[in-house]
């Protein structure tokens, strides 16, 4: 798996506002991908919701990551992962070339020149995952051999809809006002079924996925 270099890459900050909103499902699920694992991990966001740009000095542009359905919005490509790095070794669907996500160990909360010069180029949302939260993200637009860059403001979503969960060896729990435990409960539940699901594999993972 190869992704292109670019020559030139600007930094955009100050002349075009961006919001970045982000379903607080995907930090939960990465994050227990990332324990569960003991790697990093990385993993493509399918886009489900349109961009919104407000008329402005300067302008504002709002990107959402959301998910609708988690097991068909989220896509595991085959990778080499370890304690320190992810390799992606095969590409996505071109219905998740949107948004990338992906891990870092604790206490590493800035991505990695590798990051920078292969990952956030080549998508247009980069988002960076560290013990839970998202600690950094990029923008990135492409014009030819031009690209253009940009830190949106991060903004993580509170999900207010009702879930049901079966956990294995609890029965299921119904709550139309989620918490943020029950929430992180859901998203390690989907994150197992992930593994087994996703066409894609963690080389590296020391779970048993069998």
């Amino acid at each position: 798996m190869s992704w292109r270099t670019f020559g030139r890459v600007l930094d955009l900050n100050g002349g075009l506002m961006v919001k970045l909103v982000v379903d607080e499902l995907i930090p939960y699920i990465a994050w227990a991908l990332h324990e569960t694992c003991g790697t990093e991990v990385l993993f493509y966001v399918r886009k489900v919701v349109e961009e919104h740009v407000s008329k402005g000095d300067p302008p504002q542009l709002t990107l959402y990551l959301v998910l609708r359905d988690p097991l068909k919005d989220l896509y595991i490509p085959d990778q080499k992962a370890s304690s320190a790095d992810v390799k992606v070794k095969s590409s996505a669907p071109l219905e998740f070339s949107y948004a990338v996500v992906h891990t870092h160990p604790p206490g590493v909360k800035s991505f990695s020149s590798v990051d920078k010069e292969y990952i956030n180029v080549n998508h247009v949302i980069s988002v960076l995952v560290e013990s839970g939260d998202v600690v950094d993200a990029r923008v990135t637009l492409s014009m030819g051999d031009l690209v253009a860059q940009v830190r949106p403001e991060i903004i993580v979503a509170r999900r207010k809809a009702s879930l049901s969960l079966k956990i294995r060896g609890v029965k299921s729990i119904r709550s139309s006002e989620p918490s943020e435990g029950l929430i992180r409960c859901y998203a390690r539940e989907l994150a197992m079924k992930l593994l087994t699901t996703s066409p894609g594999r963690i080389e590296g993972c020391r779970a048993s996925v069998d």
